[in-house]
Protein backbone atom coordinates (compact mmCIF):
# COMPACT_ATOMS: atom_id res chain seq x y z
CA UNK A 1 0.00 0.00 0.00
CA UNK A 2 1.38 3.38 -0.98
CA UNK A 3 0.98 5.85 1.83
CA UNK A 4 2.20 9.20 3.07
CA UNK A 5 3.67 10.15 6.42
CA UNK A 6 2.57 13.40 8.04
CA UNK A 7 4.61 14.74 10.94
CA UNK A 8 2.95 17.42 13.05
CA UNK A 9 5.43 20.06 14.20
CA UNK A 10 3.25 23.08 14.85
CA UNK A 11 2.35 22.78 18.54
CA UNK A 12 2.85 25.61 21.00
CA UNK A 13 5.11 23.55 23.33
CA UNK A 14 3.77 25.50 26.31
CA UNK A 15 4.80 22.86 28.86
CA UNK A 16 8.25 22.46 27.36
CA UNK A 17 8.95 26.19 27.43
CA UNK A 18 10.32 26.47 23.89
CA UNK A 19 9.71 25.02 20.44
CA UNK A 20 10.37 21.32 21.01
CA UNK A 21 10.18 20.57 17.29
CA UNK A 22 13.65 22.16 17.13
CA UNK A 23 15.01 20.08 20.02
CA UNK A 24 18.16 18.16 19.14
CA UNK A 25 19.21 14.93 20.80
CA UNK A 26 22.72 13.75 19.92
CA UNK A 27 22.80 16.57 17.36
CA UNK A 28 19.68 15.22 15.65
CA UNK A 29 16.24 16.80 15.49
CA UNK A 30 13.51 14.63 17.00
CA UNK A 31 11.72 14.43 13.66
CA UNK A 32 14.98 13.54 11.91
CA UNK A 33 15.30 10.66 14.38
CA UNK A 34 11.78 9.55 13.48
CA UNK A 35 12.48 9.71 9.76
CA UNK A 36 15.67 7.72 10.20
CA UNK A 37 13.77 5.01 12.05
CA UNK A 38 10.71 4.62 9.82
CA UNK A 39 10.65 7.26 7.08
CA UNK A 40 11.63 4.82 4.32
CA UNK A 41 8.28 3.05 4.71
CA UNK A 42 6.62 5.93 2.85
CA UNK A 43 6.95 7.32 -0.65
CA UNK A 44 5.97 10.80 0.57
CA UNK A 45 6.71 12.67 3.79
CA UNK A 46 5.01 15.93 4.75
CA UNK A 47 5.78 18.10 7.77
CA UNK A 48 3.02 20.40 9.00
CA UNK A 49 4.42 23.39 10.89
CA UNK A 50 3.21 26.79 12.01
CA UNK A 51 5.29 28.61 9.39
CA UNK A 52 5.68 26.10 6.56
CA UNK A 53 9.40 26.92 6.31
CA UNK A 54 10.92 25.83 9.62
CA UNK A 55 12.96 22.88 8.37
CA UNK A 56 15.20 22.06 5.43
CA UNK A 57 15.19 18.28 5.03
CA UNK A 58 15.90 16.73 1.65
CA UNK A 59 12.99 14.86 0.09
CA UNK A 60 10.49 16.19 2.62
CA UNK A 61 7.68 18.64 1.88
CA UNK A 62 6.78 21.20 4.52
CA UNK A 63 3.41 22.95 4.65
CA UNK A 64 1.74 25.27 7.13
CA UNK A 65 -1.56 24.91 8.94
CA UNK A 66 -4.49 26.10 6.85
CA UNK A 67 -6.40 26.75 10.07
CA UNK A 68 -3.67 28.01 12.47
CA UNK A 69 -3.71 27.25 16.19
CA UNK A 70 -6.48 24.65 15.94
CA UNK A 71 -4.67 21.73 17.54
CA UNK A 72 -4.32 18.17 16.21
CA UNK A 73 -7.41 18.40 14.01
CA UNK A 74 -5.90 21.38 12.19
CA UNK A 75 -2.65 19.50 11.69
CA UNK A 76 -4.35 16.37 10.35
CA UNK A 77 -6.46 18.53 8.03
CA UNK A 78 -3.39 20.30 6.62
CA UNK A 79 -1.64 16.97 6.12
CA UNK A 80 -4.59 15.41 4.31
CA UNK A 81 -4.82 18.46 2.07
CA UNK A 82 -1.15 18.22 1.06
CA UNK A 83 -0.67 14.50 0.31
CA UNK A 84 -1.12 12.52 -2.89
CA UNK A 85 -1.94 9.12 -1.34
CA UNK A 86 -5.18 7.74 0.07
CA UNK A 87 -3.79 6.86 3.51
CA UNK A 88 -1.55 8.86 5.80
CA UNK A 89 0.31 7.90 8.94
CA UNK A 90 0.16 10.84 11.34
CA UNK A 91 2.79 11.23 14.04
CA UNK A 92 3.65 14.05 16.40
CA UNK A 93 7.20 15.31 16.03
CA UNK A 94 8.00 14.56 19.69
CA UNK A 95 7.26 10.81 19.73
CA UNK A 96 10.70 9.17 19.38
CA UNK A 97 9.77 5.59 20.35
CA UNK A 98 7.67 4.62 17.32
CA UNK A 99 9.04 1.66 15.38
CA UNK A 100 8.40 0.17 11.96
CA UNK A 101 6.76 -2.95 13.34
CA UNK A 102 4.12 -0.84 15.08
CA UNK A 103 3.35 1.18 11.95
CA UNK A 104 3.04 -2.06 9.96
CA UNK A 105 0.49 -3.32 12.48
CA UNK A 106 -1.61 -0.24 11.79
CA UNK A 107 -1.54 -0.89 8.06
CA UNK A 108 -2.28 -4.58 8.54
CA UNK A 109 -5.47 -3.53 10.37
CA UNK A 110 -6.84 -1.63 7.35
CA UNK A 111 -9.94 -3.40 6.06
CA UNK A 112 -13.55 -2.84 5.10
CA UNK A 113 -14.89 0.67 5.37
CA UNK A 114 -12.67 1.88 8.21
CA UNK A 115 -11.28 5.34 7.57
CA UNK A 116 -9.23 5.75 10.76
CA UNK A 117 -7.01 3.13 12.38
CA UNK A 118 -6.67 4.37 15.95
CA UNK A 119 -4.37 2.61 18.44
CA UNK A 120 -4.99 2.49 22.16
CA UNK A 121 -3.13 1.22 25.20
CA UNK A 122 -4.56 0.76 28.70
CA UNK A 123 -7.80 2.35 27.57
CA UNK A 124 -6.22 5.52 26.20
CA UNK A 125 -6.31 6.30 22.48
CA UNK A 126 -3.47 8.04 20.65
CA UNK A 127 -4.83 10.26 17.85
CA UNK A 128 -1.34 11.47 16.90
CA UNK A 129 0.09 8.06 16.10
CA UNK A 130 -2.63 6.75 13.79
CA UNK A 131 -3.76 6.19 10.20
CA UNK A 132 -6.22 8.51 8.46
CA UNK A 133 -7.85 8.04 5.07
CA UNK A 134 -8.31 10.92 2.65
CA UNK A 135 -12.08 10.52 3.14
CA UNK A 136 -11.60 12.20 6.54
CA UNK A 137 -10.74 15.48 4.86
CA UNK A 138 -14.27 16.84 4.21
CA UNK A 139 -15.29 16.06 7.79
CA UNK A 140 -12.23 17.82 9.19
CA UNK A 141 -12.86 20.76 6.88
CA UNK A 142 -16.47 21.04 7.97
CA UNK A 143 -15.58 20.95 11.66
CA UNK A 144 -12.82 23.53 11.38
CA UNK A 145 -14.96 25.86 9.28
CA UNK A 146 -17.54 25.73 12.07
CA UNK A 147 -14.94 26.53 14.77
CA UNK A 148 -14.98 22.97 16.14
CA UNK A 149 -11.48 21.84 17.10
CA UNK A 150 -11.85 18.52 18.93
CA UNK A 151 -10.58 15.62 16.85
CA UNK A 152 -12.58 13.21 19.02
CA UNK A 153 -15.78 14.60 17.50
CA UNK A 154 -14.61 13.54 14.03
CA UNK A 155 -14.47 9.93 15.19
CA UNK A 156 -18.24 10.06 15.67
CA UNK A 157 -18.72 10.84 11.97
CA UNK A 158 -16.54 8.25 10.24
CA UNK A 159 -15.82 4.51 10.62
CA UNK A 160 -12.97 3.97 13.09
CA UNK A 161 -11.10 0.74 13.80
CA UNK A 162 -9.66 0.72 17.34
CA UNK A 163 -6.47 -1.31 17.57
CA UNK A 164 -5.09 -2.41 20.92
CA UNK A 165 -1.35 -1.80 20.81
CA UNK A 166 1.80 -1.93 22.86
CA UNK A 167 2.83 1.34 24.48
CA UNK A 168 5.18 3.29 22.23
CA UNK A 169 3.53 6.66 22.78
CA UNK A 170 6.19 8.37 24.90
CA UNK A 171 6.40 12.03 23.98
CA UNK A 172 8.42 15.04 25.07
CA UNK A 173 6.29 17.22 27.34
CA UNK A 174 8.87 18.70 29.71
CA UNK A 175 12.61 19.45 29.39
CA UNK A 176 13.51 16.52 31.64
CA UNK A 177 11.69 14.14 29.26
CA UNK A 178 14.42 14.77 26.70
CA UNK A 179 16.82 12.78 28.89
CA UNK A 180 14.72 9.64 28.26
CA UNK A 181 14.43 9.84 24.47
CA UNK A 182 16.43 6.68 23.83
CA UNK A 183 14.92 4.52 26.58
CA UNK A 184 11.39 5.55 27.64
CA UNK A 185 8.21 3.94 26.35
CA UNK A 186 5.68 5.86 28.42
CA UNK A 187 5.28 9.14 30.26
CA UNK A 188 5.32 8.66 34.02
CA UNK A 189 3.81 12.10 34.58
CA UNK A 190 1.45 12.21 31.62
CA UNK A 191 -1.96 13.74 32.29
CA UNK A 192 -4.89 13.05 30.01
CA UNK A 193 -7.81 15.35 29.50
CA UNK A 194 -11.01 14.31 31.21
CA UNK A 195 -12.89 14.17 27.93
CA UNK A 196 -10.41 11.65 26.56
CA UNK A 197 -11.14 9.34 29.50
CA UNK A 198 -14.88 9.77 28.96
CA UNK A 199 -14.56 9.10 25.22
CA UNK A 200 -12.62 5.87 25.77
CA UNK A 201 -15.09 4.74 28.41
CA UNK A 202 -17.99 5.27 26.05
CA UNK A 203 -16.24 3.17 23.42
CA UNK A 204 -15.59 0.37 25.90
CA UNK A 205 -11.83 0.53 25.48
CA UNK A 206 -9.93 -0.95 28.37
Amino acid sequence: MKASAVILAGGRSSRFGRDKSLLRVNNELLLERSLRRWGDMFDEVVIVSDSGCKFDIAGVTEVRDIYPCRGPLGGVHAGLTAVRNQWIFVAACDMPSIEKIFIQRLFDAVSGDSRVILPYHNGIIEPLCALYHIDCLPFAEKMLSMDSNCILDMYEMIPVHYLEAENCFFNINYPEDADSVCTAKENSSRRYKRRLHIFCGEKGLS
